[in-house]
Parts: structure tokens; sequence; C-alpha cells
């Protein structure tokens, strides 16, 4: 049985990635679809504004810079999304 490390082997390594290809609000959660499949959520309640603010405006959520952001123009709210998935891209 091989091991973790032989196993990540250049032909076996996953990549991940932190692009935003679709984003809704969906009830009390952010549901955003990453560009290599994965799909993540994330609470309103961790965003005071976006908590408080009118289910129609709150729902009105768009991705922008090259799906590493997610804005709410009604809001002025704007949300990095490799930080929502704990990565700092510089």
């Amino acid at each position: 049985m091989p091991t973790i490390k032989e196993m990540n082997t250049s032909a076996n390594k996953i990549t991940y990635s932190t692009t935003a290809v679709s984003v809704r609000v969906e009830g009390k959660y952010i549901v955003v679809t990453l560009e290599d499949g994965r799909i993540m959520s994330v609470p309103v309640y961790y965003f005071d504004e976006l908590e408080h603010a009118p289910k129609k405006k709150r729902e009105n959520v768009e991705i922008f810079y090259g799906g590493k952001g997610l804005r709410w123009p009604l809001l002025d709210i704007h949300l990095n999304v490799p930080r929502l998935l704990g990565v700092d891209e510089d």
C-alpha cells in the first residue's frame, strides 16, 4: 500500500482553485461554486451588514475581479473569495 507521500506525485496532484464561477444567497448562507467544482457555504451572519440587509438587496450578489471577489452592488459590500477559504493570495 503506498504512503500518502508516494501518492502525492505530480500525476496525482490535486489542484485547488480559489476562483468563483457562481454565487447565490440561499436562506442564511452565501453559496459559492469554485472553478474546481467545490462548493462552499458561508453563514450570512458572519457579515453584519449582509445579515441586516433587506432580502432583495442581500440576494443581489455578483462575481467580479475575475472570480476572486464577490460584491453586493446595492449594499457596497465586497468580499475576497480566497480569504473566505482561508487562503492569503497576494
